[in-house]
């Protein structure tokens, strides 16, 4: 399989063969252009874009690559989106019809002229739709470079969700989050917002970064600005091949949001995947500059019935005709497999029953039917005896299950006054397993005792924290942590520590 992401003057082509032992040997290839191939979305040179295509596919040419599909991964802009509430009692059988409405409704792309596809995201008990749609008349423009180099598309992805699946599994479905995806290179940063949902603003944000420019500063910048609109930044997620020079804590402390690097979640959330990829000569796959890929890639094995063009497909199916303004389908007719196996079945026994009692009268075998009826009728069937019933043991309670530390982000706080106390118990903390650790000072330093502080909908921390410093300081008791600060749990450090 081939993942393409085509960029307005950037190709980048991942393509995976799967192994006998279930891994994928990797191939990759990226490379920047002076000229574009998209504008506002759209393709602007088919032979333009074939001839990029076919130079990389040249280059890669080497590892045998004979897959003709290709699964393409394009800007949001691309597309035209949706995104609504779901009825949280609405019955299954009535969903599709009320999504198709829905888009119909509000959406101004003609959903019998274009490719569509959806869907439904959880958090905090309500449920909300994600629809992307592709016009027709976009997506042969986009096939065309390909159809020129003898290869097929076969999927079309939006690069937003394949970012969003390189995160997903990160949310909790008791919070909801506003969230900020980042690429970082050496010469400009772009980012998509998101919140528990999905994709929360359809525009990607994008600079060209100068030499005198700080990365903290312009997303800080840009953070503050996102704020003033009531978008409140819970997480920073960076990517991107820049993304490995930053370091979490200095990083969250100067953008003043709470900073996730990709390197950090993709080992810990998806190291499944991770472990399939074997590129050919040990070459490692660079993931945060092929991150889309990844997603994509993530995204066709989780959601296998995401697929823009599989409705498509399906909508202007032989079988189906226009009449009257709505979708008529033509009577089917199936053969009765079924009926006709088990005719089929039942004709081969009988006739094997019967050759084979012909084959016992044929060797003398005889055998009265009459004695076996007689002793059919007056046999008398011997009672079978019912066993004492037995007494049911109790239930084994099921073991509360472990709440993974990696998963908890703490803030310690130096209130003691004493110099490098707050670092000493981070490294502390990172030794239990604690991955995302942050430091800092209190608002004074004459706290007497330590402290614990914990969100109400995070109050199941407070006893595992507790329960892993006891060694050094006892909490008794929690406080009230504000519910809009990035941790999930606060420890204030006293002079009691030990």
């Amino acid at each position: 399989m081939i993942y393409l992401q085509l960029n307005p003057n950037q190709i980048k082509i991942l393509f995976l063969k799967k192994t006998l032992l279930g891994q994928y040997d990797i191939v990759f290839y990226e490379k920047k252009y002076q000229l574009s191939f998209l504008k506002g979305g759209q393709l602007i040179n088919p032979d333009l874009t074939a001839s990029a295509i076919k130079e990389a596919m040249n280059l890669i040419a080497n590892s045998k690559i004979n897959d003709k599909d290709i699964t393409l991964i394009l800007p949001q802009e691309s597309f035209e989106y949706l995104r609504t509430d779901v009825p949280n009692d609405m019955a299954p059988a009535v969903l599709s019809t009320y999504i198709k409405e829905k888009a119909r409704a509000q959406m101004t792309a003609d959903l019998d002229t274009s490719h569509y596809a959806h869907m439904i995201l959880e958090s905090e008990g309500q449920k909300k739709m994600v629809f992307y749609a592709l016009d027709n008349d976009s997506f042969n423009k986009f096939q065309q470079p390909f159809t020129l180099l003898d290869l097929k598309v076969k999927a079309v992805i939006p690069e937003s969700l394949a970012y969003f699946k390189l995160f997903e599994k990160t949310l909790r479905k008791e919070k909801k989050e506003n969230i900020m995806y980042t690429n970082y290179d050496a010469s400009s940063v772009s980012a998509y917002i998101y919140d528990s949902f999905g994709l929360l603003e359809t525009e990607m944000w994008h600079k060209d970064l100068k030499e005198k420019d700080s990365i903290e500063e312009v997303l800080r910048a840009k953070a503050q600005e996102l704020e003033k609109k009531g978008i409140k930044l819970n997480r920073l997620i960076i990517s991107g091949e820049q993304s490995e020079t930053i370091r979490q804590d200095t990083f969250t402390k100067n953008v003043g949001v709470w900073t996730n690097p990709l390197k950090r979640i993709l080992p810990h959330f998806y190291s499944d995947y991770l472990k399939m990829f074997a590129s050919q000569g040990n070459q490692q796959i660079p993931y945060l500059q092929f991150d889309a890929c990844i997603g994509g890639f993530i995204l066709s094995v989780e959601n296998k019935d995401f697929s823009l063009l599989q409705n498509r497909l399906a909508a202007f199916s032989p079988r189906s005709y226009r009449a009257g303004g709505s979708r008529m389908s033509m009577p089917s007719f199936s053969f009765p497999w079924k009926p006709a196996l088990f005719f089929i079945l039942s004709f081969t026994v009988s006739l094997g029953a019967l050759w084979g009692f012909s084959r016992m009268q044929a060797g003398g075998f005889s055998l009265d039917f009459s004695t076996v009826t007689a002793r059919l009728a007056f046999a008398q069937p011997t009672p079978t005896p019912i066993p004492p019933t037995p007494t049911p043991e109790p239930p084994t309670p099921t073991p509360t299950p472990e709440v993974d530390r990696a998963e908890i982000r703490i803030k310690v706080l130096n209130g003691g006054g004493i110099a490098g106390k707050a670092t000493e118990v981070k490294n502390i903390l990172t030794d239990l397993g604690y991955e995302q650790v942050l430091t800092g000072n209190a608002d004074n330093f004459d706290y007497k005792q330590t402290k614990i502080l914990v969100k109400e909908k995070t109050a199941k921390y407070f006893s595992i924290v507790a329960a892993d410093i006891k060694d050094f300081a006892k909490v008794a008791s929690s406080s009230a942590l504000d519910e809009e600060e990035a941790a999930d749990v606060q420890i204030i450090i006293g002079s009691d520590w030990r």
